[in-house]
């Protein structure tokens, strides 16, 4: 790279080589979930255009990633000279080669609008209940992240006129103020957080499979769907089963403000990608761009007493990691291989019925949705044998020491309903939490799925509790240094107050949010049980 009027300054070269890395890992990503994609469907025996086209943009994707790995390696030579320059200062002009200044430009695939037609946001399961997003862009300038504002115009060839969908830069408080717009004078705005784009994005991603394999579009109630904001109940964002003419009919609506689109498959998917790399930025942006091994709360991950495995980078669904325990449990071979498969599907796909389950749906319901990852078959499992297995598992993992871990609530009064006190103090409130939950290490990584709550959790040794993931960095954004702790555990308000959180998505300025300090306790015997659950209906919780 060279700076204009330089004099062939090579600049920025740790930035460059982030930037040429990242890029290389999202083109990577990117054809990974295409192949997901392209899996899919040829399970479902579809063939044709569609699938010809995916295969042809995975190529595509294959071929950018070994571009930009290429250029990788190129920046990496030129920094071995540097290097070589320091240990040798009189072997030239020192003024040839800088590592101070900002890289040079180049395009962001985060910015704007959405992805090209016809080519999917890469997209992978998620352990927080929704689709996770991988970085189309690293995150050099954090501030210029935060600030980015993004617009989605559906009409004919992306024209820059008509119906539209924008968001704003990302407020102080976190949240993007999301503007729907027919294009006729009319438009409905909505606050939304991090969780709720995420749970949007998860709503349309749904919708998109259920449209590719047929399922719903027969009954409209199945084929419809709607989406509450956690930050303003009078809010609403739903779309219809298909209309006959193939479109759907979506309706944002505030109050006695509506307006209402009609979009077809094509604008539908273009939709959700746009979102999607909203929120990689977004997501990328709240990562450790470093190595986190010297990062705080990384000491709780090694606490854990058994850890699963990230998903190996080769691999469309995980179907291979293995369950690395501190203490022997004494298992046999076929009781640890059923062990670590129901682990998988949790952290990939069954988590949402596993705990939809555990607040008291029907088991032959949940046992209809069980499957490996989103959009594969139903296995019809018995989601009473993944509970056993996952038990059997958090028998074997109890913490050894006290950690802290964190927990970020999308909609904190609707989570523990009839125990909020709103505007009030909630020391000395308790409950049993009947499903497993999933807690992190990073606060970083519960703000993003908070409104204004998020609660702290200090876990006495005894719990159980399995590593589901490692730290997230820029390049691993998808990862959340995720905690997952055992079902049943009494929970207890010890401290209710209004914190500076450290956070790295807005410029390195702290977040003041609402922290419930909670203590968590054993379950009872069960003779002993008596402690108020929380709803149903929880909120989306990480």
């Amino acid at each position: 790279m060279q700076r204009p009027g330089g004099g062939g300054e090579v600049a920025g070269l740790g930035a460059a080589r982030q930037f040429a890395a990242g890029m290389s890992a999202a083109y990577a990503g990117q054809s990974d979930h295409t192949g997901q994609f392209v899996a899919s469907l040829r399970h479902q025996g579809v063939d044709g255009a569609v699938v010809h086209a995916a295969e042809a943009a995975q190529q595509a994707s294959d071929a950018a990633a070994t571009a930009w790995a290429r250029a990788d390696q190129a920046l990496t030579g030129h920094e071995q000279v540097r290097e070589a320059y320091a240990a040798n200062p009189g072997a030239g002009s020192k003024g040839f080669i800088t590592d101070d200044q900002a890289p040079a430009e180049a395009p962001s695939a985060a910015a704007g609008g959405g992805a090209a037609p016809g080519q999917p946001a890469a997209v992978s399961a998620g352990d927080d209940g929704t689709d996770a997003v991988n970085v189309e862009t690293p995150v050099s300038d954090l501030e210029q992240q935060r600030a980015e504002a993004g617009c989605y115009w559906p009409g004919p060839d992306g024209a820059e006129s008509g119906p539209y969908v924008d968001w704003s830069p990302r407020n102080d408080d976190g949240t993007r103020h999301v503007e729907l717009s027919s294009g006729e004078n009319a438009a409905v705005g909505i606050d939304m957080t991090p969780g709720d784009l995420l749970e949007l994005h998860a709503a349309l991603a749904s919708t998109l499979a259920r449209a590719d394999t047929g399922a719903g579009d027969d009954e409209s109630a199945e084929g419809a769907d709607v989406f509450y904001p956690s930050t303003d109940h009078r809010a609403r964002v739903e779309w219809t089963e298909q209309l006959p003419d193939g479109r759907r009919r979506v309706e944002a609506g505030r109050g006695d403000e509506t307006v209402v689109l009609e979009l077809d498959r094509e604008q539908l998917q273009q939709w959700h990608d746009a979102l999607g790399q909203r929120i990689a930025a977004d997501r990328a942006a709240a990562a450790d761009p470093d190595d986190p091994r010297e990062r705080a709360g990384q000491e709780v991950l090694f606490a854990a007493s058994s850890r699963l495995p990230d998903k190996p980078a080769d691999e469309q669904y995980d179907t291979t990691s293995k369950l690395v325990l501190d203490d022997d449990p004494g298992w046999g071979e076929r009781t640890t291989e059923a062990v670590e498969r129901a682990l998988r599907f949790y952290r990939c796909s069954t988590f949402r019925w596993v705990n939809r389950y555990l607040r008291g749906a029907d088991d032959a319901e949940t046992s209809r949705l069980m499957r490996e990852a989103p959009g594969a078959e139903p296995t019809y499992e018995d989601v009473n044998m993944h509970v056993a297995l996952i038990d059997t598992a958090m028998e074997a993992s109890p913490l050894h020491v006290p950690v802290q871990v964190w927990r970020g609530w999308n909609d904190t009064p609707k989570a523990l309903g009839p125990l909020w006190r709103d505007g009030a103090d909630m020391t000395g409130v308790e409950w049993t939490e009947p499903r497993y939950q999933s807690t992190s290490a990073d606060p970083n990584v519960a703000l993003m799925f908070a409104d204004d709550v998020i609660m702290r959790l200090h876990v006495p040794p005894g719990v159980g509790a399995i590593q589901l993931s490692s730290w997230v960095t820029t390049r691993h954004h998808t990862r959340e240094a995720e905690l997952l702790l055992d079902r049943e555990l009494r929970m207890r308000v010890v401290a209710d107050q209004v914190q500076e959180i450290p956070s790295r998505s807005a410029g390195g300025q702290p977040y003041t949010t609402r922290v419930l300090d909670v203590e968590v306790l054993p379950p009872l015997p069960e003779e002993d049980e008596g402690q108020p659950s929380p709803p149903a209906a929880a909120g989306a919780a990480t």
